[in-house]
C-alpha cells in the first residue's frame, strides 16, 4: 500500500509533467509559428524582416543547419555579406547540404578576403556534376570572372590607396543608406539621395528598405551642413533618385522607377527646382538608370540595358540636337562596355574623362569604380584603370564622382566608420589642390623579398629646393611623397650596394590619378637579352674572310646576320654573370635600345637656328620588364607593375651581376673627335670596369665607304684609339683595353644614304668571353690573337646586351599644329621610307610637344604620332610594321626637355625594333 506521502509525491510529479509537457507544447507551437512567420519571409525575400527571426530562432536551437544556412543567405543579400562566411561554416558543420552550397561559400570568403579559399569554392563550383544545370552559360562566365578577380585582388590589396578617405559626416550621413553625390562647383551644396524614414509617402519597398529620396543640404556660414531636405517637387511615394548634376548646378538628372526606369530633367529656376520632364530621345521601355552631362551639355553619358549592348547594361552616349531632343546615339564601345552590367558614368568637367562602375572588368569582385580617358585623336578611349582598394571592395562600389577642380572625389561606401549602412566618403588630394598627387616609391628586392635600405632625394629642376625620403621613415620599402603634374623633377637613388641612380620624372596630368605608383627594383639576368660576344668575332671573321664590303639586311646569305647587326649598331647593357655556363642555351630576345644622333654635324638645322640633341642615357625600361615577365612567369610582383602599367625604375648592383651601358660613338665626317655627349655613358663605363677588375675590352672603330681604303683603315683605328685614350686616362689599366679600326668593311647600314653613311662611322665596344670554351677554336685564337688581345683565363662569364636603334631622323612641326610636315622633315622621312621597304624592321614612332609653348590640352604628341604614321602608310610602309608608343615610354631614352625650346621639343622620333 503506497504511504500518504508517496501519493502526494506522485500526484505532484504527474501535475508537474502536464505542465511541463504543456509548455514543451506551447514552446514547440511558437517556435513552429515563429519558423512558419520567417520562412514566408524568407521565400518573399523579405530578407530584413525575416532576419532578427531567424536571429531567434537560432538562439532557441543553436545547432539547426537550416536557421544557420538561411541567416547566412540573409547576410549575403545584406549590407554585411561578409558575416555570412561564420553562419555557412556552421551549418555545413551541422550537416546542412545544398547544390549551391559550395557557390556561397566562395563569395563569403571573397568578401572576407581570403581569396584563397574562394578559388578553391569556386573551382568546386564550376567542377561540380550538376554544375551545367545549375548555371547556365553567363553564370559560369561569371564564376570565372570571379576567379580572376580573386587572383588580382590580392596585388591591388597589397598596394592599398593611401590618399585620405573621409566620412562625410552628420547631417549628411544617417543609419540609413546615402548615395549619389552630387557637388556643385561651388562647394557649398550637395544633392543625394537617401532612404531614411522621412521619405516621401513613407513607404517600404519589397526589400524593406524606405524608398529612395532626393536630398538637398547647404553648406552654412559656419563651415556645418544644413539639415537635408526633401520637400521638393520631384520626390514622390515611389522611387525618386539623383544621378547627375550639370557644371553650374541648374539642371539635375533623376531616376524615376516609372516606365521600367527612365531618366528625368528638373531645371532651377529661381531658387526653385522645376517639375521634372523625361529626357527626350533617351527613355526607351527599357532601364535607364544613371546619367551624367558634359560640361557645356551638348552631351549627355547614360546607362540601359536596351537590346544591342554588349551585355547587361551598356553605357552610351548622346547628343543635343537642335530640336532639344537628345540623338546620335552611340555606344561607347567594348573598351568601356563588357559581358556584364556597367552603370554611374559621370564625365569630368573636362570632357574626356570618365568615371564608371562595372561588374565585367576584372578587379576586386563586384561593382568596380574604374576611369578612363577619351583620345580624340585616335576617337577612342584608353583601357579602364581600376580607381584601387579600399575605395573597390570585393562588394558592389558605385557612384564615384570627381569635383570639378579635381582636388576631391565623392562615392559612397559601407565601411567600418560608417554610420550604419552606406554613407557619402570623400577622397581628398594632398593640400586639396588639383594637381598634387602622391608618388609612392616600392623599393624591393622581388628575390629575397625584402626592402632595399636607400634615401631618396627628390630635387625640383626649376627651383633646385629637395627633400629626402629616408629608409629609416620607410622601414617596409614603401616610400611616399607629395608632388606636383608636369613639373620636371630628379630622383637621386642611393642604396648601399647599388650604384647611385639619378631619373628625371614627369608625370603628365590625369585628372583620374590620386596617387602614382613607381617600382625601383634590382636588374636581374632575366630582364636582359642574350646576344652573345661571339657574334661579333664571327662577323669581323666572315668579313675577312669573304672582303664583302655591303650588308644585306635581312639577308639569309652567310654575311652578317641580324643578330650580329644587333651587337654592333647600338647602345649595349652588359651583365658579366658567374652563372654555370649551361646557362648559355637560353633562347635569346631581341629587345633593342641605342642611341643614334642626328647626321648633321652636330645638331639639326631649321629655320636658321641650331638645336643639339642630347645623348641617350639609358633604356627602355618597359620593354625590358617585358622581357622580364616572358622569361620569369612566377614573378607576381613584376606582374602587377605591368598591369598597373605605372612607371620602373631599375637599380644595378655592385658586383659581378652589375649592368652597365656601353654606348655606340657616332663620329663626324673625316673625323675622329670624340664629342662631349658621350661622356656620361664612357664614364658610367669606367665606374663598372673598376668594379669588375677581370673584363678586357674589345674597341673597334669603323668608317663609311668615302675615301681609300688605307685612310679609312687609319681613321678607324684613329676612332678606337680616341676611345681607348679617354678610358686610359680615367684610370683603366691599358692592358684591359684593345683597340682596332676595321677600316668600312663592316658596315651596319646603306652607304648610299646620309643616315647610312652616319651610322657607320661608329665605335663599338665589346667584352670578349676569355672562358667560353667557344674561343679554343683555332679561327676565334687566331683573330684574337692577330689583334693583340691577351686572355687570362678568369671566371666564367656571359656578355648579354640589349639593343634599340633610335634614328636620327625627326619630324617636326609647327607650333600647335601637326600637320603640316616641314619640308625638311619631308625629306627626311622620304630617306627612311626608302630603307624601310628593303628591311624587315619594325618602327615605333613617338610623338612630343613643347611643354612651355604649346596648348597642352590638345595632346599634340599623339596627334603627331598619328599624323606621321599616315604619312608613311600612304608611301608603302605596311600598318603591321608601325607602332605607336606614348612619350612618358621614353623618358628615360630621349630626355627632350633637355632641347632648346622650340621647333626641336616640337617633334616625332623614331627607334627601329627587329622581332
Amino acid at each position: 500500500m503506497i504511504s500518504r506521502v508517496g501519493f502526494f509525491f506522485v500526484l505532484f510529479f504527474a501535475l508537474f509533467l502536464s505542465t511541463t509537457l504543456k509548455a514543451q507544447k506551447k514552446k514547440e507551437r511558437q517556435v513552429a509559428r515563429l519558423e512558419t512567420a520567417a520562412n514566408q519571409m524568407y521565400e518573399s525575400e523579405l530578407y530584413g524582416e525575416a532576419l532578427d527571426t531567424y536571429l531567434l530562432l537560432d538562439s532557441l536551437s543553436p545547432n539547426n543547419p537550416e536557421y544557420q544556412f538561411r541567416i547566412g543567405i540573409i547576410y549575403y543579400h545584406s549590407i554585411d555579406k561578409a558575416k555570412s562566411l561564420d553562419y555557412f561554416l556552421e551549418a555545413i558543420q551541422n550537416g546542412k547540404t545544398d547544390p549551391n552550397l559550395d557557390f556561397y561559400l566562395a563569395r563569403a570568403y571573397h568578401f572576407n578576403l581570403k581569396f584563397d579559399s574562394a578559388v578553391h569554392y569556386y573551382d568546386i563550383a564550376l567542377k561540380a556534376p550538376d554544375s551545367f544545370n545549375r548555371f547556365d552559360k553567363k553564370e559560369r562566365l561569371e564564376i570565372e570572372k570571379y576567379i580572376q578577380d580573386c587572383k588580382l585582388a590580392e596585388q591591388y590589396i597589397k598596394e592599398p590607396v593611401i590618399t585620405p578617405i573621409d566620412n562625410f559626416g552628420t547631417p549628411i550621413n544617417s543609419p540609413y543608406p546615402e548615395y549619389v553625390p552630387l557637388m556643385n562647383a561651388t562647394e557649398d551644396m550637395i544633392i543625394f539621395t537617401s532612404r531614411r524614414p522621412n521619405t516621401t509617402g513613407k513607404s517600404i519597398d519589397p526589400s524593406g528598405l524606405f524608398m529612395e529620396d532626393v536630398y538637398i543640404s547647404n553648406l552654412n556660414r559656419d563651415g556645418t551642413w544644413s539639415e537635408p531636405d526633401n520637400d521638393l517637387k520631384f520626390n514622390t511615394p515611389d522611387h525618386d533618385a539623383c544621378v547627375g548634376l550639370s557644371a553650374d548646378g541648374s539642371k539635375l538628372i533623376l531616376y524615376k522607377s516609372d516606365n521600367g526606369g527612365d531618366l528625368y530633367i528638373s531645371e532651377l529656376e529661381n531658387g526653385k527646382w522645376s517639375d521634372p520632364e523625361p529626357i527626350p530621345g533617351i527613355n526607351t521601355s527599357n532601364w535607364e538608370s544613371s546619367a551624367s552631362f558634359t560640361s557645356d551639355e551638348k552631351f549627355i553619358y547614360f546607362t540601359s540595358d536596351k537590346p544591342g549592348g554588349y551585355g547587361g547594361s551598356d553605357i552610351y552616349r548622346a547628343e543635343l540636337l537642335e530640336n532639344g531632343k537628345y540623338g546620335n546615339i552611340e555606344n561607347l564601345g567594348e573598351v568601356i562596355n563588357s559581358p556584364f552590367d556597367e552603370d554611374a558614368p559621370q564625365i569630368h568637367i573636362d570632357g574626356r574623362t570618365l568615371f564608371y562602375s562595372s561588374r565585367g572588368h576584372v578587379g576586386l569582385g563586384g561593382y568596380d569604380i574604374y576611369s578612363s580617358v577619351y583620345l580624340e585623336e585616335i576617337e577612342s578611349w584608353t583601357e579602364p584603370r581600376n580607381i584601387g582598394y579600399p575605395i573597390n571592395t570585393p562588394d558592389d562600389d558605385i557612384y564615384f564622382t570627381l569635383h570639378a577642380n579635381g582636388a576631391k572625389g565623392f562615392f559612397a561606401s559601407y565601411r567600418s566608420d560608417s554610420y550604419g549602412e552606406k554613407d557619402i566618403y570623400m577622397i581628398v588630394r594632398p593640400g586639396s589642390v588639383s594637381t598634387n598627387f602622391i608618388m609612392k616609391f616600392n623599393l624591393i628586392d622581388p628575390d629575397i623579398n625584402q626592402a632595399i635600405d636607400a634615401n631618396l632625394r627628390i630635387t625640383d629642376v626649376r627651383t633646385g629646393e629637395s627633400k629626402v625620403l629616408k629608409s629609416e621613415d620607410f622601414p617596409d620599402g614603401k616610400y611616399n611623397t607629395t608632388m606636383e603634374f608636369e613639373k620636371n623633377y630628379k630622383l637621386g637613388i642611393e642604396a648601399e650596394g647599388y650604384r647611385f641612380k639619378e631619373k628625371n620624372i614627369i608625370i603628365p596630368y590625369r585628372a583620374d590619378i590620386f596617387e602614382y605608383v613607381l617600382d625601383i627594383v634590382p636588374n636581374k639576368d632575366e630582364i636582359i637579352s642574350i646576344v652573345d660576344s661571339t657574334e661579333f668575332v664571327d662577323a669581323v671573321q666572315r668579313r675577312r674572310t669573304e672582303g664583302t664590303s655591303q650588308l644585306t639586311t635581312g639577308s639569309n646569305s652567310d654575311t652578317m646576320t641580324n643578330d650580329a647587326n644587333d651587337s654592333q649598331s647600338t647602345d649595349q647593357i652588359i651583365s658579366v654573370n658567374t652563372r654555370d655556363r649551361g646557362d648559355r642555351t637560353r633562347k635569346p630576345r631581341d629587345m633593342t635600345s641605342s642611341e643614334i644622333t642626328d647626321p648633321n654635324q652636330n645638331g639639326v638645322k631649321y629655320d636658321n637656328k641650331f638645336y643639339v640633341e642630347d645623348e641617350v642615357r639609358d633604356y627602355d625600361y618597359l620593354e625590358r620588364l617585358i622581357a622580364s615577365l616572358a622569361s620569369s612567369g612566377d614573378d607576381e610582383r613584376l606582374r602587377s607593375v605591368m598591369e598597373r602599367a605605372e612607371g620602373v625604375i631599375f637599380l644595378s648592383r655592385i658586383d659581378t651581376k652589375g649592368k652597365v651601358i656601353i654606348p655606340t660613338i657616332n663620329f663626324d665626317f673625316d673625323s675622329y673627335d670624340l664629342k662631349p655627349r658621350y661622356r656620361f655613358g664612357l664614364d658610367e663605363l669606367v665606374d663598372f670596369l673598376i668594379d669588375v677588375k677581370h673584363v678586357k675590352i674589345f674597341i673597334s672603330g669603323h668608317t663609311d665607304y668615302i675615301g681609300p681604303d688605307s685612310y679609312n683603315d687609319k681613321l678607324s683605328n684613329r676612332r678606337a684609339g680616341v676611345v681607348k685614350y679617354y678610358l686610359s686616362k680615367k684610370g683603366i689599366e691599358g692592358t684591359r683595353l684593345h683597340s682596332k679600326g676595321y677600316g668600312e668593311t663592316i658596315p651596319i647600314w646603306n652607304n648610299k644614304s646620309v643616315l647610312g653613311r652616319f651610322l657607320n662611322r661608329r665605335v663599338n665596344m665589346f667584352f670578349v668571353d676569355a672562358f667560353d670554351l667557344r674561343y679554343t677554336s683555332v679561327k676565334y685564337r687566331q683573330l684574337i690573337y692577330e689583334n693583340g688581345i691577351e686572355l687570362s683565363p678568369k671566371e666564367g662569364y656571359l656578355s648579354n646586351l640589349i639593343v634599340w636603334e633610335k634614328l636620327p631622323v625627326s619630324a617636326h612641326f609647327d607650333i600647335n599644329h601637326t600637320i603640316p610636315l616641314t619640308q625638311y622633315s619631308a625629306d627626311k622621312i622620304d630617306i627612311l621610307v626608302e630603307y624601310l621597304k628593303k628591311t624587315q624592321l619594325k618602327l615605333v614612332i613617338v610623338g612630343f610637344e613643347d611643354l612651355n609653348s604649346e596648348n597642352l590640352r590638345l595632346n599634340l604628341s599623339e596627334k603627331r604620332a598619328r599624323a606621321v604614321k599616315d604619312y608613311l602608310r600612304k608611301r608603302g610602309v605596311s600598318e603591321e610594321r608601325m607602332m605607336i608608343m606614348d612619350k612618358k615610354h621614353f623618358s628615360d631614352i630621349y630626355d627632350v626637355m633637355n632641347l632648346e625650346e622650340g621647333i626641336a621639343r616640337r617633334r616625332v622620333q623614331f627607334f627601329l625594333v627587329r622581332d
